[in-house]
This record gives C-alpha cells, structure tokens and sequence, in this order.
C-alpha cells in the first residue's frame, strides 16, 4: 500500500468496487487529483496487518490508476504514526506497543510518476495551442493511442523458455505494471504454447521496468527490411538556417499499433503461475521499431512541410527559420496526431526552443553538440572493471564519435581489450596504463567537443584527410561567416595489409575513404580537398605502386564521378579543428617496393603452348566441378573440388605447372579472375596470402602450391589472356576445346587434388624452414615468440603464457608451440592453412567427412590457430559432400497437422493403387484401394493397370454409382490421379480433388494405413499361392468392415449402414422374426435412421479424441523448425538412383514459397538448367 500523507481518506484498489465483499453499495463523491471528480463506495471496517499489529480500517473502494492501495492521513491521525525521515522509519501505536515498519517492509521514498501534468510554456502563443489540444497529450504514464489496423509477426513460434530468477526489489513494481496495463487492454491473460521469460530493467530512479527478453522469439522471425535512418543520417538533414525547434515524443508509441489475434499467443510470458500477452506490440521485439517508423511516416505524408520535420520512430523534431511558420507547423503537427490517434507525452515536449535536447544531441542554430547529461555521465565514470562495463563506456562515447577527432586511434587500446582472451567479469589483470591513457582521452575529448556545424547542401564542402601508422582520420568542413567549421569527424583503423602501406598509398586509401564514408552527407556535391600529399599521381602511375589494378579502377571510377578540386595545404596553419599543420609535402613515387619478382610473364616466351580451362555447373541439381588442360600431345582432365569455377581455373594452371615443370612454356586461360589473381601473386605472398581485412584469401591454399611450383622453375613461363567464346583464330579453338573437356571431366575424370602443404610435414618431427617462416609473417606469432625469447620480462596477455617455444637443433628454427586446454602442445600454423588441414582431416578419404566436432578433435591433435573452432565449423557446415548425404539432425521437424474432419460417412474418400502385385490367372497385377476417411470404410477392387482410364471407370461404375458422389477425393501425385481423364472427372462431377505431397505419405494416412493391414492379411492367406491374391480379397475386405476400428470405437460396417454385420458365426443362433408389414418396415427404417445419427455423433467424437491424442504424443518428439522464402535448402532425392552410392539430397536451392509452417515451394534445377517448382514437406528438406 501507499502511504500518502496528502490523501484525506484511505483507499482499497479493486478492479469491481460495487461488487467487493467489503461494499456496503452506498456510493461516495471524491475530489481526485487535479481537481477531477471521482466515485468510490464505502467499505465496511475491516483489519489491517501491519507486521506483528492488526489495526482497525475505515476506508473506501475503487478502482486506482496506479492499482496500488492508499493508506490515507485519516488512518495515520487515528493510529498515532509517526514518520522518521532520518531513519527512514515509520510508527504506529498498535495494541499499545510501537509498531516499527524498515526498508524491508516499505519503500523509504515513492515517486508518483503515473499522472503528467499539462506543458506549459512563457510564451502565451504556443501557451495556447497547448490548451487547443489538450486531448493530444497522455494523461498518464501508461496513456497510448491507438492506431488503425493490426500487424502481424511472421515466422514459427519459438520453443517455450522458463523464467529465470529475476531481483526481489522488482517484484512489487513488475505486478503494479501488468495490473495497469490490463486495465488498460495493454496485456491481456491467455494459454499459450510458447513462453518468453521475463527480464525487469532497474530504472535511474530505482524503479523497475517490466520488459520480456524476446531475444529466443526474435531469432525465429524474418526481420523486416531497415528503413529507420541512422542518426548522423538523420541529423545532417536539419534545415541548416532553423532557429527555432520543438521535439516531440510519442507516448507508449508501441502500444499504439495492435497485434492481430493469431500472432499474440508468440508474444506470451508468465508472471506468478499466470501466463499473459500482449495485444500490443511490445518493446524488445526486433521489428517492433521498423514496424512503428513506417506507421508514423504514414501518419505524417500528411503534414505539409515535410522538409521541417524529422522522425526517427516515435521521435519528431520541427525545425523552422521564423517563429510565425514555427508556431503554425506546430499546431498543425499536434492537431495531426490527435486525428491519426495518437497521445503526446507531455515531460518529454519542447516547445519552440532555440535549444533542444533530441536523441542524445543538444540541438541548436549553430549546430549540435552532445548532450550535457550524458556528458556528466561520462565524466562520472570509473575505470571499468569488467568487460561489460568496458562496452557500455565504448558504446557511449561511441555514439558521439563525430565529435571527437581520431576517434579510432584513440579507442584502439581499449577495442583491443576487448578482443582478448580474458574474464568477461574481470579485465583489471589485463588493464595497463595504455588502456588507463586511452580511457581518459577520450573522456577529456568528450569535454572539449566542438559544434558541429549544420550541413548546407547548397554551400561547397572541404575536406581533410590524414594517415598515420595504424589508423585513418578525416574531417569535413562548409564555410561559415568566413571560417571553415566542422560538420563531422570520421576514423577507422588501418587493417593488417593496409599498414604495409607507404606513406602515400595509406593518404591515397584515406582520401578515397573518407569521400565514400561522407557521402551520406555530401552526396554528389562538389567538394574541394585539402591535401599535403599529390596522391593523384599514384593513380596516374599505377605501375609504381603496389595497390592492385581493381582497387586503382575503383577510386578513379569514384573520382570521375565528382566534382573535386585539390588545394595543396599551405604552411599557413588551418583552424586548430582541422588535423594536420606543418609544411608542405610532395609525395615522392617510390622507387623500391620490397616485393618479389613475379616468376610469371605477361608476354610469350619461347616454348610450347598450353590452353587451360575450368568448369562447374549443375546437372538434375548435381554440382560437378572439373578442368582440362591441352598440352601439345595429349589432354590431361580430372574433376576437383571445391565446387567453384574460379578454384577450377586455378586447379588448371596449377596441375599444368606440375605437367611442364621441366620446359618452357606459355600458359593460354580466358579467365580474367585466374590471369589477375596471378599478377598480383606477389603481393599476396607479401601479405601473406591475406586481404585487406586480414582475413585469409580465397583458395589460399592453392595459391600457396603455384607459388611453390613457380618458385622450383628454372625456366621461364607466361601466362597470357585470351578472349573466351570468340572465333577465328588458333588459340579461340584451342581454348573452346579446353572448355568442353573441362565440363567433361567433371563428370567423368579422375580427381585433382594438390599435394599437402610444406608445412604439413611438421606433423612427422621435420622442421623445414617454411614452417618458420610462416609463423614469423603472422603478426600474433612473431609478438608471442619474440617475448618468449626475451625471456617473458616484459608484461603481457596472460593467454601468451599458453604458448611455448620448441629449438631443434639450429637456433632459427624456433617453431612456437600451443597448449592451453589441450593435452600435449601442438604446432601454431597461421589461420590461412586453414584450408591445406581441412582438406587432410576433413575432405580426403582418410579424413573420412566427419562432424565438426570429430574433425576438430582430429586437427587439434597435430596443429592449432587462434580462430580453429570457427574455421571447422563453417567449412564442416559448407561442406557439400556432407549436405548431400548427411542426414539432418531432427526427421520430425514440425507439429502434427491434422486434416480436417470429415462432415461425415462418404463425404471425404482418399485412393491409392497397390501394385505391382502377383499376377492373376485373370491378369490382374495391381489393385485400387478406396477409403471412407469417416467411417474407415474399405473399398478394393483388381485391376489389370494402374492407369487414370482404370481408376476413372471403378469410381464410376463401383463406387459413384453405390454410395454416391463424395464432396472430396484425396490422393497423391501419381500419374494415376493427375491425368487429363481424372481431372475431367473431377470437374464433371463437381467433386473437389486434393493432391498430396508427393513421397510423403503421411499425407495420405489413412489409406496408407489401410493399403498396409490390407497387404498384411493377403500375405497370410496367400503365401503359398500369391497368384490367388484376388479370390481371397473379398474375404478380407470382410474381415476388415466387421472389425471395430480403434480410432472410431465401431466397425466400418456399422457405421456406414447403423447395424452390426451378419457373420458366419451368427448362424449358430437364431435369427429375429422377419419384418412383413409397411407399417412395421417404416418404424424400423426410422429407427435406424436415428441409430446411424447417435452411430456417427459417437463415431465423430471418437476420431476427435483420437486425433487429439495421437497429436499430443507426436508432437512430445518434435523439434520445431520453420523455413523462410529465400532460405537455401537441400532437398530429398526420390528420383531413381544410379547407384548405392548416390547422393540422397540435391541442392542447394531456394524457398520460393511458404503454404504453412510444414509445406514449402521450392525452386529445383534440373538437367540442362531447367527450373521446376515443386511443394515438399518440411521432413523432406534440411539446412544448407
């Protein structure tokens, strides 16, 4: 209860006050809170339990916002309470005793925060458009609108979660929350299938915030495309000459859109054994703010200054030039959310400031500067003690790094932190001054953050650029009152290759960057660049450098597309914002690149020609991947694998280096990714074999071996271009020749595979010198070693004493070891060999295609490297041998979905031929079998075809002209059923044809089941004579009628004609008197009409209750999965197999279409590329 020293009377919260036990119905007028006028009924006395003391009530009833009782000042006079608000303590003379009441029992301070006060403003202009459109504003904390129309939430459900213990002090708040939200039709109680836990968030104030984690939920829905501008996007959009603002927030802007009913049960948790939902859109959902923004830009097409108005999901902000056009805007924008539904929260309003608070920045006509709060913040901050705490610093000066210059460079130190092997609770054993240094920078940059200027997209922009050793920086300016002031600083740091670069490529990468990452500012703008270095020249002399040919195209394309002017920096000192001074610098072109000489020429040499090629493509959803290479006497082809053609044209040139190892000769290939990949091979073994990002090169493995095979030439060789597909010339007919004995050995020729790596031979106790050289150019190697031979003085990651150093002999050859969590050291190899291990131990026949976890297992016995596991898992994951093979983990993937029932006997038939059988003397060899699903009914007729004719003729002739027309034939996709006579039938006679999934016959139980007791009984009557399989069918056709089926607790017989069949067991016992008369045959007839109606309500709810059970224990083994269009998939393989050997699954192919969360349209590729789409069940796919 709330004690509440300004309430005259004591209140008791009931959601019915007329109807509580308490009530004595007489009604009472209140004067509520501010001045509104309420009704209450008086309540009978009662006790109050207050800790070990009862004390008498006298109080009222009604129904309170805040659901929270009110122990009202009249109580406190009558008891005696004494308030200590030093200790905070109260008393109450109860039964003559004191009455002490602590923290435990009480709240020491309440904050009242669920009624808003009305705006208000100096100004008495904007004072009266509040008071036009008061309606608009929340009267309360869980005040919402509601806007029109509802919102799903594709996807399956995800698996129920338990809830997890959650903080004793949030319990009180998180019951006050759900109470006032189902008051207000927030929340509603529900059962639901699936549960999310709840995760209460503490408050600044020290109240709890209800929130559900969402996360399991949001990992199974399809996130919606991203329209919600970023933050520096949407700032750099403000009117650059506005004077005046007003920010607006949306009141509980979620809560304003509904759920459509269907979805709310994915949106449910449990509070106190009671399962809830929402049937708004709840906070947490990912989707939730994409799906709000678009409403709102729905809602605000409307507005007719659009250009004035910013919206980032429930957030607005009016920007004008003149007070008059603010004011208007305003009052238009406020009258525009009432009718659109929507309630304003009055704390958060500004209105029609020269300074504005809006998300995080302080905005105002000069610009934007972060937000003094948060800066106070920031300033309070300790050094963080846990990783945790470490990113919540990061993530907020983060969002504030435009203001600080070298944002990059400065946080390396801490970012680094992060990376590291340590205790997520505990980093202060790794915490060094750096981190110390690096923590406190970026605090005191925070405080000495500049304005950062309004862009003007009608004013030229500058541009500064600058590069050190390990980062990247820049800065963009506009002229403003003469003197260039900053829009916004950018950083990012120098990735492994790109610190290689001389002084001038890294000015040339950080100009190229810094232009691309301001576009979202400048656009297309003309811009003029500010630059002590010339770095045009290096794009002007591209041989005198050794960025590669693609990256030089990119940023000339990009230049050309600009309208860019460079003004050499003057020695005059640019405004203290900007980041370079000093002199001014003329790049010299330089003259030594350090990299080693391509053994491959461009031009001919003499010797012989050779013409090589790669191919891989898909045949009946196949991949094959194959290489040819045309030598002047013969033609070498193997099939290889990885299945990619650019791996194939390398396979080619690679197996053609091992062929002419001993002559000269020059190598013909059209493929311009395999010709510049081998130009620039150089580059790549200087960088060791990684790209600009540091990862590992595509194929790196393989570009290894031809480097090694280059590298063992003593004669010379060329690799030269031709044009593919062309005519008219020798080398166009050699390489079309190459091209067609590529795709033929991809089926047909033997498999390539290149020899194991150098450094493999490690694993046999041999030391070569490649192993050595290779750990001493990764850069984490070379550091760990080098502390380790200087004798571990120094300080270090603690992770680095997981390594040790082992010296066979030559003091050079020091070959690091690793061991940590392992049981012996194994060999560091750099992640880059990746490849050469996964091919050993995963993809080779002694590898065996194992899991990842076993082939990680095997690796980890003989080698390591830092990112082993993820590398394991991918490729295992990639692997196609094993998606094509592999079973998927789980064959009952989604819930049991029962057909509707049928309305009843004879209304729903499902049909199905067996066969081939025994023949007959007659010639019969299959036979059509007919299912009442109703009553289980069996029908089975000989045929001598399984043709659509023959199913057409029996239906009509045995079965239509019987029991009559059925509203539904069911069946599967046999030709039998899906021919133009059948079809024709079906639309005659208007009876509707359902067509299962095919090789999935679980969609036609029930007559699966009946064609399986069928061929069970036949084969135990006829096991000595299979030919006589059609004399004994009618007999069992009989057996199987007469027996009481176990879904619908009675016979087929005596459901379909209300009485029990005459047996040859009943001619023991005599038979009833015969009926003679009309009279007594028309009273019998009535009454087996009326049996047959009690025979089918009994027959209905039994297959109801069957149904029902049958489902419960399916689904108690199911483990739900769920498919979304686009997904890639692989498919099962029901075509005929050309050998025990066969891939059972094709693919990968694409999710085209979803009809449930079971059944799937897919896009299949067939021979010669044909496209079929095709529905399969959910346990007919798996992962790709």
């Amino acid at each position: 209860m709330l004690i509440d020293t300004g309430a005259s009377v004591s209140i008791i919260h009931t959601l019915d006050p007329q109807s509580h036990p308490l009530s004595t119905g007489q009604k009472v007028g209140l004067e509520a809170f501010q001045g509104s006028h309420a009704e209450a009924y008086q309540s009978s006395k009662t006790k109050l339990l207050i800790a070990d003391a009862a004390f008498d009530l006298s109080a009222l009833l009604m129904t309170l916002p805040n659901s929270m009782s009110i122990l009202g000042s009249n109580f406190l006079k009558q008891h005696g309470a004494v308030i200590d608000f030093t200790n905070s303590k109260i008393w109450f003379k109860g039964n003559g005793n004191y009455c002490v009441i602590s923290d435990a029992h009480a709240v020491s301070a309440i904050k009242n925060p669920e009624f808003f006060e009305m705006p208000t403003h100096s100004d008495p202009r904007v004072a009266q458009i509040i008071h036009e459109c008061t309606d608009v504003f929340g009267k309360h904390k869980h005040d919402c609108g509601r806007l029109e129309g509802e919102v799903s939430i594709p996807g399956r459900a995800h698996e129920p979660q338990k809830q997890y213990p959650i903080p004793k002090a949030s319990e009180s708040y998180i019951q006050n929350t759900i109470d006032s939200l189902l008051q207000q039709g927030v929340l509603r109680v529900c059962e639901s299938t699936t549960n999310s836990p709840i995760w209460p968030v503490e408050k600044p104030d020290g109240s709890w915030r209800l929130t559900i984690d969402y996360r399991k939920l949001n990992s199974v829905t399809p996130a919606c495309a991203p329209v919600v501008r970023e933050t520096p996007t949407l700032l750099s959009s403000i009117p650059p000459r506005a004077k005046y603002f007003s920010s607006i927030d949306i009141c509980n802007s979620f809560w304003n859109i509904a759920v459509e009913l269907r979805s709310q049960y994915k949106l449910a948790f449990t509070w106190k054994d009671q399962q809830y939902t929402w049937n708004c859109l709840p906070q947490g959902l990912h989707n939730s703010p994409t799906i709000y923004h678009k409403k709102m830009a729905a809602v605000l097409k409307g507005f007719t200054k659009p250009e004035n108005l910013l919206q980032y999901v429930d957030d607005l902000l009016l920007a004008t030039e003149t007070e008059e056009e603010h004011l208007s805007l305003l009052k238009e924008l406020l009258h525009l959310l009432h009718r659109a539904g929507l309630k304003v929260n009055p704390k958060k309003c500004q209105f029609m400031q020269t300074s504005v608070t809006f998300l995080g920045m302080n905005i105002t006509p000069e610009g934007k500067l972060p937000d003094k709060h948060k800066m106070d913040t920031i300033q309070r901050l300790n050094l963080p003690a846990s990783k945790t705490a470490l990113r919540s610093f990061l993530g907020l000066v983060q969002y504030q790094r435009d203001f600080i210059p070298f944002f990059a460079d400065k946080a390396r130190p801490l970012y680094d932190l992060l990376k590291k092997e340590v205790p997520e609770e505990d980093i202060r054993g790794e915490w060094r001054e750096p981190h110390t240094q690096a923590f406190n920078v970026l605090k005191q940059s925070m405080m000495e953050a500049t304005a950062l200027l309004t862009p003007d997209p009608k004013k030229r922009f500058h541009l500064e650029v600058a590069a050190t050793d390990t980062a990247l920086a820049a800065v963009l300016c506009q002229e403003r009152h003469g003197k260039l002031k900053p829009i916004a600083y950018a950083s990012r740091v120098l990735s492994a290759v790109e610190i290689k670069f001389t002084a001038c490529e890294r000015h040339l990468l950080a100009t190229f960057w810094a232009i691309e990452h301001f576009t979202y500012i400048t656009g297309l703008q003309s811009l003029t660049l500010h630059s002590p270095h010339t770095p045009l020249n290096l794009l002007l002399k591209p041989g005198d450098t050794t960025l590669s040919s693609a990256r030089l195209s990119k940023w000339t394309l990009m230049l050309m597309q600009r309208d860019l002017d460079i003004t050499p920096k003057q020695t005059t000192l640019l405004p203290a914002f900007l980041l370079y001074d000093g002199e001014p610098h003329k790049c010299p072109l330089p003259s030594n690149l350090n990299l080693p000489p391509n053994p491959l020429s461009s031009d001919q040499v003499p010797g012989i020609d050779v013409y090589c090629d790669g191919s891989s493509y898909h045949d009946q959803g196949t991949p094959y991947t194959g290489f040819s290479v045309i030598l002047p006497n013969h033609i070498v082809m193997h099939k290889c694998l990885p299945h990619s053609s650019q791996y194939a044209e390398l396979a080619a040139i690679a197996c053609t280096l091992e062929r002419c190892n001993t002559e000269a000769c020059n190598i013909y290939s059209d493929s311009a990714y395999a010709v510049n990949t081998l130009t620039m091979l150089p580059l790549y073994v200087n960088n060791g074999f990684r790209s600009s990002d540091g990862k590992a090169l595509t194929h790196a493995s393989l570009l290894k071996y031809i480097w090694d095979l280059l590298q063992a030439r003593t004669l010379p060789c060329a690799l030269v271009k031709v044009k593919g597909h062309s005519k008219g010339s020798v080398h166009s007919e050699k390489n079309s020749l190459a091209d067609q004995c590529a795709k033929k050995a991809a089926k047909q020729a033997d498999l390539w595979s290149p020899p194991s790596a150098p450094e493999i031979s490690a694993l046999t106790g041999n030391t070569p010198p490649d192993l050595v050289s290779l750990q001493k150019a990764y850069e984490p190697y070379k550091l760990v070693k080098e502390w380790h031979l200087k004798g571990k003085n120094e300080l270090a990651p603690n992770e680095w004493a997981k390594y040790t150093i082992l010296s066979p002999g030559d003091s050079q050859n020091q070959i690091l070891l690793y061991q940590r969590d392992l049981p012996f050291p194994v060999v560091c190899v750099p992640p880059e060999c990746a490849d050469d291990f996964f091919q050993i131990f995963h993809s080779h026949p002694v590898g065996g295609h194992f899991s990842a976890e076993k082939t990680l297992h095997k690796i980890l016995q003989s080698v390591w490297w830092p990112s082993i596991k993820d590398d394991v898992n991918s490729k295992c994951s990639s692997c196609l041998p094993c998606l094509q093979v592999n079973p998927p983990s789980c064959t009952n993937r989604s819930l049991l979905r029962s057909t509707p029932p049928a309305e009843g006997p004879w209304s729903q038939i499902q049909i199905d031929f067996i066969g081939p059988l025994p023949k007959t003397p007659g010639g019969f060899s299959h036979c059509l079998v007919v299912i009442d699903v109703f009553s289980k009914w069996i029908e089975a007729f000989p045929t001598r075809n399984q043709k659509a004719l023959t199913a057409a003729k029996v239906l009509i002739s045995e079965l239509f002209s019987r029991w009559g027309l059925p509203k539904v034939v069911a069946s599967d996709r046999g030709t039998s059923f899906t021919g133009q006579v059948f079809s024709q039938l079906q639309k005659l006679l208007d009876i509707k044809h359902e067509l299962h999934i095919a090789f999935h016959p679980q969609s036609s139980g029930t007559v699966e089941r009946g064609n399986r007791t069928l061929k069970t009984m036949l084969t135990k009557f006829c096991a000595e004579k299979p030919s006589t399989w059609a004399q004994m069918l009618p007999l069992c056709l009989m057996a199987i009628r007469s027996t009481p089926h176990s879904t619908t607790g009675v016979s087929p017989y005596q459901a379909m004609t209300g009485r029990l069949m005459r047996m040859p067991g009943n001619l023991l016992i005599p038979s009833a008197t015969p009926l003679l008369q009309g009279a007594v045959t028309e009273a019998w007839v009535k009454n087996v009409a009326e049996h047959i109606n009690e025979v089918n309500k009994f027959v209905a709810r039994n297959i109801g209750h069957s149904k029902s059970q049958i489902k419960k224990y399916f689904d108690k083994k199911v483990r739900l999965f769920e498919y979304n269009v686009g997904d890639l998939v692989m498919v099962r393989d029901f075509g005929k197999k050309e050998h025990s050997f066969t891939p059972i699954w094709r693919g990968p192919f694409t999710v085209v279409d979803k009809a449930s969360p079971a059944t799937y349209l897919v896009k299949t590729v067939g021979g010669k590329g044909k496209v079929t789409l095709k529905w399969y069940h959910i346990n007919q796919m798996k992962n790709c």
